[in-house]
């Protein structure tokens, strides 16, 4: 009996000392110079060199809190910011909670321009914004697509569209990046919402993202971890056969990651409305045909298969490897009743124009990169193999029958490799990259080969890049020098082309300051714009690319005043840009056939001026967010035969509000922006939502309605300023109108995992992020 009562008596003190074993670490850091507390800092506690145990960030005044410390015989504790010495200390032996007291930290001497705090969790720098999410929009988000539309108030240009899941910077693909690695959408989306420590923004071109069309960079900072994630989400269309899901799983252990995920969309539709004029002129007579949108279906298929590893062999140098495996599958019409005018001649008809499309693709990419003192390298290689078959039938109630036959085989090869150096007043960045592109494609009219075709393009990019800053302006100059060499079967051409993208910051005070961007950017042509081959588009035209195509050339310039005071944001931009030598699609006249070419051409310039101002709340009444935007542009299209102006007025609002587990937001495009070029004027789709969401641990639930009130639901125009054929075409996806949606998701960590309400512990994963500047 006394044996029973020993070791009960063990148990129970056992269990009583473990509060003991477990103490708390705080502090407050502050800038040796002025005294103030520093935001943002990273408290880091090691059990060894190579461990991370815990790891949080300072708040806006400098403190810090470390709970639930394992006692160990010595632990380090390491404070870290940028532009500020390092500092570290020992602890030995400790049992209870612990102050740090006030820790200053000196200055290291490197400056890169002014540092602003527009606000508790901004930090604004001349060439970027730091965003640090708080607890409660962390515990508001559904995922990383949320959380950006929330924190979208604090940066400048962002655009979200939670529904689609889609992001867009300053009306352009940014991108997207974990820990300054460049990652696809399908893996941003299924991030930890709760390991995201910062966002680096930037709404400004990078010089070596430049050259592929990147309109800003958005990079999230995680925290370390160990033990594993998984994540799953279905977005299921109720009133529309509609269904969008993924799955993503990782596992952390010592200094590896491994990552496995799986995304699909399938779509079904058979309300596809598409109406259209269109008018051929030059010929033996001017034809008219006015066609009347009759139900149109499409099914379409998309599947994607990522697995990534990374190892970190230290927190300076990192080798991470991933391969994909993509399938897609496009099966649809065009159904219209035409009514076509010849002269005094009048037809009706049917036309149904079918495609399918099926196709893989599948990629890999190695990455390298190493830290060393004021260095980085990075070195990428990467590659592509696809394949494919595309179908186009066209059938019409009068005699005319044809289907055309495309079977594709591509690949690519390329790599990167970029080196930067931080001075004492600036911070320079070099690379180069190249490609490789070859193609094959097998053409057939009616089953009887026409043509076999290869196509292949050279693309060398070299570029440098200064970032630093003069008194109180802060600057960026970037250039590149950029050689382009593509041919098909006989002809190749080649060309050297020059880029640049300057950015200049001014704080004219604490809430007020003005940037200044400009740019230079040629567009070349893709390999289906350089072949010479002729394809049927239908009965009475063709379609050829060009081998003598020259590049355009895409210059702008763009001033942006802003002012925030905390909560309140607000930013006017003005823009002028010119495209000189745009890449447009003409028609002519063949006599000889009595058809219609269209024919890939430089045009004459393309030139546009855009004014817009954007207002945006932060908690309201400590529960809604505000925003909107409006603005007028006017453009101008000119070429040979053709000279078009025009100007719109756009706008768009959204809400979000928050009660407890409860968001209910919404989205209203008052009046959709308009694109330009060459020829071509397309009116944007309308894009409305309304939904509420209710979010717990581990769970996520959301209903939506997307385009409501309204039957032609996803609208949108093309209208094409030809001399030889004008059109104007309109497209209604009514399956779209009204579409009620549910979207659940699931998410788990296991492993070490410690509280995370206040996000003032960390997990014990590597961390693999060290901030590029850019």
């Amino acid at each position: 009996m006394k044996t029973i009562e020993h070791i009960l008596f063990s148990f129970l003190f056992m269990f009583s000392a473990l509060p003991l074993w477990a103490y708390t670490v705080t502090g407050r850091v502050i800038d040796g110079g002025d005294k103030s507390g520093l935001v943002g800092a990273t408290v880091t506690l090691r059990t060894d060199s190579a461990t991370v145990a815990r790891q949080t960030r300072t708040d806006a005044e400098g403190r810090f809190e470390i709970e639930a410390v394992t006692q160990a015989p010595s632990q380090d504790v390491e404070i870290t910011c940028l532009g500020f010495k390092p500092w570290s200390t020992q602890i030995i032996g400790n049992v209870k909670n612990l102050n740090l007291g006030t820790i200053a930290l000196e200055s290291s001497g490197v400056t890169l321009g002014e540092v602003t705090v527009t606000g508790s969790r901004v930090i604004e720098k001349p060439s970027h914004f730091l965003v640090m999410p708080s607890a409660q929009e962390i515990e508001r988000a559904k995922g990383s697509m949320s959380l950006l539309g929330e924190l979208k108030l604090k940066m400048p240009g962002l655009q979200v569209n939670e529904i689609e899941e889609q992001v867009t910077v300053d009306g352009g693909t940014p991108v997207l990046m974990i820990n300054g690695r460049e990652q696809p959408l399908a893996k941003i989306l299924s991030m930890n919402v709760h390991d995201i420590l910062r966002i680096e923004y930037r709404n400004t071109p990078d010089i070596r993202y430049a050259d592929r069309g990147s309109t800003g960079i958005i990079n999230f900072i995680t925290r370390p971890g160990s033990g594993g994630y998984v994540s799953a989400q279905v977005n299921a269309g109720i009133t529309t056969a509609r269904l969008n899901s993924w799955t993503f799983a990782s596992m952390n252990y010592k200094k590896s990651e491994w990552t496995i995920g799986y995304n699909e969309v399938w779509r079904d539709s058979y309300k596809e409305y598409k109406n259209s004029t269109e008018s051929y002129i030059g010929g033996r007579e001017t034809i008219e045909r006015q066609s009347i949108g009759r139900p149109s279906k499409t099914r379409d298929f998309d599947n994607n298969l990522r697995a990534e590893y990374t190892y970190m062999h230290d927190a300076n140098t990192m080798l991470a490897a991933s391969a994909s495996q993509r399938w897609h599958d496009n099966d649809g019409s065009v159904d219209s009743w035409v009514k076509e005018t010849r002269g005094d001649k009048v037809t009706e008809y049917g036309r149904e124009n079918g495609r399918n499309t099926k196709r893989h693709n599948t990629s890999g990419d190695i990455y390298f990169k190493k830290n060393f003192g004021n260095n980085v390298i990075e070195a990428t290689a990467t590659g592509a193999y696809s394949s494919g078959d595309y179908d186009r039938g066209m059938d019409y109630s009068v005699e005319f029958n044809q289907n055309n036959k495309t079977r594709n085989k591509a690949w690519m090869a390329g790599g990167e490799l970029m080196y930067s150096h931080q001075f004492k007043h600036l911070l320079t960045k070099i690379g180069v990259s190249y490609s490789h592109d070859w193609a094959e494609n097998s053409y057939r009219e009616n089953g009887i080969d026409v043509s076999k075709y290869r196509l292949k393009k050279d693309n060398v990019y070299i570029y440098g890049n200064i970032a630093g800053n003069l008194s109180k302006v802060g600057y960026t100059v970037g250039v590149g020098a950029k050689y382009f060499k593509a041919g098909d079967n006989s002809l190749s051409s080649d060309y050297w082309r020059a880029r640049a993208v300057v950015t200049l910051n001014y704080r004219l005070s604490r809430q007020w300051s003005i940037n200044y961007l400009f740019m230079a950017d040629p567009r070349l042509p893709q390999l289906t714009d350089i072949s010479d081959q002729q394809q049927t588009i239908d009965d009475i035209s063709l379609q050829q690319g060009n081998s003598s195509l020259k590049p355009s050339v895409w210059t702008r310039n763009r001033i942006t005043f802003r002012y925030n005071t905390g909560n309140f944001y607000a930013a006017t931009n003005l823009s002028y840009s010119r495209t000189h030598s745009p890449i447009i699609s003409q028609y002519s006249y063949l006599a000889d056939r009595n058809m219609f070419l269209c024919k890939v051409e430089n045009g004459d310039f393309d030139k546009r001026v855009i004014t817009e101002l954007l207002l945006s709340y932060q908690n309201l009444w400590g529960h809604i967010s505000i925003d909107g935007s409006v603005g007028w542009d006017w453009y101008q299209m000119k070429g040979a035969g053709y000279d078009h102006k025009d100007s719109h007025v756009y706008s768009n609002l959204s809400v979000n509000a928050y009660w407890g587990h409860w968001t209910v937001f919404a989205s209203y495009e008052i009046a959709p922006q308009y694109t330009v070029y060459g020829q071509r004027v397309s009116r944007s789709v309308r894009y409305n939502y309304v939904g509420a969401r209710f979010k717990i641990p581990h769970w996520s639930f959301e209903l939506s309605i997307t385009n409501p009130f309204t039957r032609r639901g996803f609208f949108y125009t093309d209208q094409d300023y030809s001399p030889v054929r004008p059109s104007k075409i309109e497209t209604q996806l009514r399956d779209q109108a009204n579409m009620v949606a549910v979207t659940v998701k699931y998410d788990l960590s296991f492993g070490k995992s410690f509280k995370k309400a206040n996000r003032t512990l960390e997990r014990g994963r590597l961390d693999t992020g060290v901030s590029n500047n850019y």
